[in-house]
């Protein structure tokens, strides 16, 4: 890919100008997941990573493999561990309502917020 990913975003910027939390490369990688996508989409209420497998008929090592992928992007986060039980599994919702990618003379991330988080 020709050009330097710019990121860009509407979530807190940290001093050097990078969105606080993700990573542009990463996420630029993961547009063509067809899986990590569908497990991005799912992710709007936390979800364990069984539940989103299910949901997004992707098996279950995949979908483990893929929410760590979308983890260290920044796009979901792990927001409780056990809900019902304190050693029962993680889980996850999206940080962001989605992604804008930009190509003009580079490559923009864009990261958009949901309304009220």
């Amino acid at each position: 890919m020709a050009g330097s990913i710019s990121p860009q975003s509407r979530v807190p910027d940290s001093d050097n100008g990078t969105p606080k939390g993700f990573d542009p490369e990463a996420i630029v990688g993961l547009i063509n997941d067809d899986d990590a996508v569908s497990l991005f989409r799912s992710a709007t209420d936390p979800k364990t990573v069984s539940m989103l497998a299910a949901e997004c008929d992707i098996p279950l090592s995949t979908a483990y493999r893929k929410v760590e992928t979308l983890e260290d992007a920044g796009l979901i986060e792990e927001v409780a561990r056990g809900l019902a039980d304190a050693s029962g599994p993680a889980w996850y919702r999206r940080t962001v309502d989605g992604v804008r990618v930009t190509l003009r003379d580079g490559v923009t991330v864009e990261c958009i917020l949901t309304v009220g988080q």
